[in-house]
C-alpha cells in the first residue's frame, strides 16, 4: 500500500513476469508515453471496451491487416476521407 506518490527510476532493463492473472484499476486518468517504438503481442484474442470515444492519430500511416476479414460497423454513419474527397455511408445512402 502506497499512501501518496510513488516514483520509480530504473537505469537498465526492467522485467516483470506474472504467472497468474493481472488486474489493474486506475481511478483517474492514465497517461503512458513510449519515447521509442511500442510492441504488444497477445497470444489469443484482444478486447478493448471504451466508454465514449477512441481517437487514433499517426504521423504518416495506419495499416490494418487481417487474414480473413475486416469488419467496420457504425450505428449511424461511416465516413472515409482522403485528400479532398470523402465517401459517407448513412441512412440516406452513399455520398461521394
Amino acid at each position: 500500500h502506497v499512501g501518496n506518490e510513488r516514483h520509480d527510476t530504473v537505469e537498465a532493463n526492467a522485467l516483470s513476469e506474472f504467472k497468474v492473472e493481472e488486474h489493474r484499476i486506475t481511478h483517474l486518468d492514465r497517461k503512458t508515453e513510449a519515447r521509442a517504438d511500442d510492441h504488444l503481442t497477445v497470444g489469443a484474442t484482444r478486447h478493448v471496451k471504451i466508454g465514449t470515444a477512441q481517437f487514433v492519430e499517426a504521423g504518416q500511416e495506419i495499416h490494418y491487416h487481417a487474414g480473413d476479414k475486416v469488419v467496420i460497423e457504425a450505428g449511424v454513419e461511416l465516413t472515409a476521407k482522403a485528400g479532398g474527397s470523402f465517401v459517407k455511408i448513412d441512412a440516406g445512402g452513399v455520398t461521394i
